[in-house]
């Protein structure tokens, strides 16, 4: 009965007129994950509702210590929290499907990713201690990836490592299982990734960045191999030659990197896609024969790669193409024009940092969210995101449009898929769970 009740007052609102509680459609849902002075989360990176950030202090005041901070955007309001203390660019941060892993000094941490809004003071897996030369480059589910490294005047060799998420504070050597060597790594650029079904890394073939040969080419092995020796094969010669190399991308078995691959167009930015089961050619994602226009810093998901458009230090604009099966589909569309540096997605939500206004004479700088569409995604209607559908999502969505209540995410609250959050999703979501059609429309 309260059930039949509530949806006869939704009616009887309804029926007040639409126009005090219908919404504006959107395309997609842009939103202010966080904001701080000037560096404030730089190169943030997300895995499922978990946006994680490391925040450095403006240099010019006293500072706030360095912080790993992050949020949990299944509720666009919720605080944001401190993780660990983290002086600024001292070691990586690497965001796992199940840990979030970070070096600090000459020791590397993880925390679970359930765990992650324990505070600073929560304790944390130690997973090496006082080791100057191994640091954490990459994770997937079952392993997490180190790099010991070994640098001269004009080298830069050594050795990939795993270690299992399962035994990730065993210290006994053999914890750690040899992978593969490399030969050299470039200066900058995301140059390791992982994923459940590959592990991936550039290297200088041959290794002598001064011979007009070399280049930067992409190596693959399968997860199932990952701790088997000589099994590694090229999967993409890049064509980029200098010490810079290139930046790549990795999800399940999709390859998205940046390459000089077709000579008619260098050098114009280029940006490529690579099934790795597939094979054969990569296909073309974005080119340009405009050499002011660059294509960097990419990152793909299963739904989306996105990546950085860049015509100078000052103009850079985040875009992105919808994949079907890991093949582009559709023209790229520019996602946020707001000087990005740095872009990272998870399924169809994708993060940046970039300068959004000013308190003062100061500089703010913020982690920004855009939530793509996704049509028939088996998660609408699940508007507080505990992943089930129930009647606490119809109430969230009626909390929020007439009692000021939390802001659910527009796109798994539009049930009825029309771009906007209103009466009617509400109503959709009673009728689904009291006798309504099977299936979400």
């Amino acid at each position: 009965m309260k059930a039949v009740s509530l949806f006869i007052s939704l009616l009887l609102l309804a029926a007040a007129g639409p126009e005090a509680w219908r919404l504006a459609a959107q395309p997609l849902e842009e939103f202010a994950v966080e904001s701080g002075p000037p560096r404030f989360g730089e190169s943030p990176r997300i895995q499922g509702n978990v946006v994680i950030w490391p925040r450095y202090s403006d240099g010019e005041r006293v500072p706030p210590p360095g912080m790993i901070q992050g949020k949990r955007i299944s509720r666009i309001d919720s605080l944001a929290f401190d993780i660990a203390a983290k002086p600024a660019y001292q070691g990586a941060i690497v965001l796992g499907t199940t840990h979030l892993f970070w070096g600090h000094g000459t020791s590397n941490y993880a925390r679970s990713l359930q765990n992650l809004d324990l505070g600073i003071e929560a304790p944390n897996l130690v997973v090496t201690r006082d080791s100057d030369n191994l640091g954490i480059v990459a994770a997937n589910s079952t392993y997490v990836i180190l790099v010991e490294s070994e640098v001269d005047v004009d080298h830069f060799r050594g050795t990939f490592f795993g270690k299992s998420v399962d035994d990730l504070e065993n210290p006994a050597p053999d914890a750690l299982r040899r992978i593969a060597d490399y030969e050299y790594f470039p200066e900058t650029g995301r140059w390791v990734e992982a994923s459940d079904d590959y592990f991936v890394w550039l290297d200088l073939r041959p290794p002598d960045h001064h011979d007009p040969a070399a280049s930067w080419k992409i190596f693959a092995k399968r997860a199932e191999d990952l701790c088997t020796p000589g099994v590694e094969r090229i999967v993409a010669d890049t064509g980029r030659r200098s010490r810079v190399g290139p930046h790549l991308a990795l999800h399940g078995r999709t390859l998205l990197f940046e390459a000089d691959i077709d000579p008619a167009l260098a050098p114009g930015g280029q940006l490529y896609i690579l099934d790795l089961d597939r094979g054969g050619e990569p296909t073309a994602v974005a080119v340009t024969a405009d050499d002011a226009v660059n294509f960097t810093n990419p990152s793909v998901s299963e739904y989306y790669a996105v990546w950085l458009r860049m015509e100078d230090f000052f103009t850079r604009s985040v875009h992105g193409v919808r994949l079907e099966d890991g093949c582009p589909v559709g023209e790229p569309f520019l996602i946020s024009d707001r000087s990005p540096s740095w872009v990272s997605i998870s399924r169809n939500i994708a993060v940046w940092n970039g300068v959004s206004g000013w308190d003062g004479d100061d500089i703010l700088d913020s982690v920004v969210a855009a939530e793509l569409p996704l049509p028939g995604a088996q998660d609408l209607g699940d508007a507080d995101q505990n992943g089930r559908l129930d009647l606490t999502d119809a109430v969230v969505i009626l909390n929020y449009l007439f009692r000021g209540g939390w802001r659910p995410r527009l796109r798994p609250s539009d049930f009825d898929e029309n771009g906007a959050m209103e009466l009617t999703d509400a109503v959709r979501i009673l009728e689904h769970l009291f006798g309504g059609p099977a299936t979400p429309p």
